[in-house]
């Protein structure tokens, strides 16, 4: 997000998703999921640990990881699933109640504190991904992908071809088009 000052006012903010939308109203020339879309994703099986999949996205810097099973996209895992102000009811319900609100009361949790929580080493990528993720196929407009990701709130969605997983598409991806 980029803050917009008026003298050295906040007069606004300019997030992805508004860039994302001034490409849909634009773009003049078509284009291609697959041109813009990362071919490098980043995956784990529904079985994987959730100690494993959080030390993915730290490790990679990514927001999202695309769970999947025959290289068929089966659910998807955000950084958001592991934040403590939105902790889930399967942590709220199995750790230790003492850890848990020391954790959602620091003002400054650390991102890697989250491997400390010794409960998530028995739960896996399937008991928290949101199944049947969103996809959009590798040869669909750019502008479609878009629309999908701005209709379900998402800022991120599995490319498929022939449904199976061949590439991610992020608003990220779409303002570096833009650029």
């Amino acid at each position: 997000s980029v803050l917009v000052l008026d003298d050295d006012k906040l007069f606004g903010i300019i997030t992805k998703t508004d860039l994302a939308s001034v490409f849909l109203t634009q773009s003049v020339e078509p284009l291609k999921v697959s041109q813009i879309m990362s071919k490098n994703v980043i995956t784990v099986m529904p079985a994987d640990s959730l100690l494993l999949v959080e030390s993915l996205l730290v490790k990679h810097k990514i927001s999202r990881i695309i769970v999947a099973r025959n290289k068929k996209p089966v659910g998807i895992i955000t950084n958001r699933d592991f934040l403590p102000a939105k902790m889930p009811k399967w942590i709220r319900e199995f750790a230790d109640p003492k850890e848990v609100e020391k954790f959602r009361l620091d003002p400054h949790p650390e991102e890697f504190r989250m491997n400390q929580l010794s409960y998530t080493l028995s739960f896996r990528a399937e008991d928290i991904m949101t199944p049947n993720p969103v996809t959009v196929n590798s040869n669909e407009q750019v502008s479609s992908a878009v629309l999908i990701m701005i209709r379900n709130g998402i800022s991120g969605l599995p490319v498929v071809k022939k449904s199976l997983l061949c590439g991610i598409i992020t608003k990220s991806d779409v303002v570096k088009a833009i650029i």
